[in-house]
């Protein structure tokens, strides 16, 4: 996140990929971890394929490991990567283990926000009238259960930042 946070997603992917080819051994949660950096930083340059095949090879080590909570941080970030990729056969897998493993940590905070965008994954057509009024719909959604969320817990501001950017960019499109 230190990289795409400061926009410096060019300077932490050359030293992911640089890690990465060593070849010294490297702690199989280090390289998982790696792994799953590189592809949010691949998802956000455009890089998709590369991007979901790098999510899936954190996957494996973490489900191998039984890392409940970075089993349901690597699923919903290849669920997302797949929902770009408009594999909605891919997408359908990732999203239910993702909601399988973040129901085994949903008396942590972070993971039921987190998990409050799954449904924005299988929204089936966003180009379609049919399918805005769906996204739409499930913006909304998620934008209630987080402010929901902020409220329970006390904090008087949202996790929903990009659902409300999404929101508003629809509305305007519309």
């Amino acid at each position: 996140y230190f990289w795409e946070l400061r926009g410096h997603l060019r300077d932490g992917r050359q030293w992911l990929e640089w890690g990465l080819a060593q070849n010294a051994e490297i702690a199989p949660a280090a390289r998982a971890s790696a792994q799953l950096a590189l592809a949010s930083i691949l998802e956000t340059q455009g890089e998709s394929a590369p991007a979901l095949a790098h999510s899936e090879m954190s996957l494996e080590y973490y489900r191998a490991s039984g890392d409940t909570a970075r089993i349901a941080h690597a699923a919903l970030n290849a669920a997302a990567i797949a929902s770009s990729l408009g594999g909605a056969e891919l997408t359908h897998g990732y999203i239910e283990e993702a909601q399988a493993t973040f129901a085994n940590l949903a008396d942590i905070p972070w993971a039921r926000r987190a998990s409050s965008h799954l449904p924005l994954l299988v929204v089936s057509n966003w180009t379609s009238q049919a399918g805005l009024a769906e996204a739409e719909q499930r913006l909304r959604d998620v934008v209630d259960q987080q402010r929901l969320i902020a409220r329970e817990s006390g904090s008087e501001e949202p996790f929903a930042c990009w659902p409300l950017i999404a929101w508003g960019t629809m509305a305007h499109v519309a």
